[in-house]
Order: structure tokens, then sequence, then C-alpha cells
């Protein structure tokens, strides 16, 4: 059996991408937005009964605020945050 995933295009990369492209730390409110989006998106897994496992920076993708194209907003999703992209393993 095999299984595909498809998955949005987030133009923006990676945060871990983001966090290394500004040394000097991120303005506070796009981190304020960055993490109020990560949180939603673990209330959203946790209301749904799925712990996500391997949350860290290169697991949450990026795209440009379409609202607001002139500023530095950003959306943030979390990679793998899909029930279809986890691996499922039988109890041994």
């Amino acid at each position: 059996m095999e299984f595909r995933i498809a998955m949005e295009f987030m133009e923006e990369g990676d945060l871990s991408k983001l966090i290394d492209n500004h040394p000097t730390g991120l303005h506070p409110s796009i981190a304020c937005k960055l993490a109020c989006d990560i949180m939603k998106g673990l209330y959203f897994l946790h209301q749904k009964d799925f712990i996500h496992r391997d949350l860290k920076p290169s697991n949450i993708l990026l795209a440009r605020n379409t609202v607001d194209s002139e500023s530095l907003n950003y959306t943030a999703k979390i990679a793998g945050s899909h029930p279809l992209s986890f691996a499922w393993f039988l109890p041994s």
C-alpha cells in the first residue's frame, strides 16, 4: 500500500529559516502573531485527540499574510498536522 500526501505550498519556508535570517530576533509583533498561529494549530490538533510529537521550528511552515502583503505579516501552519500525515504503528 502506498500513501501520498499533498500539502499546501508555504512560500516563506519554515520558522527555522526565518529565525536564522533575523539574528537579532524577530519583531515582537511578528513573534506574537506566529506564536498565536502555532497555539491555534496545537489547540485544533488536541481537540481532535492528535499529538504532533515533533514540533520544532523546521516543522512550522510560513506564508505571507495575503491581507497585508506590504508588511512583514506571516501566517504559520504546523507541518504534519493533517491526520493522514501521521505515521501509525501497531502495538507490539
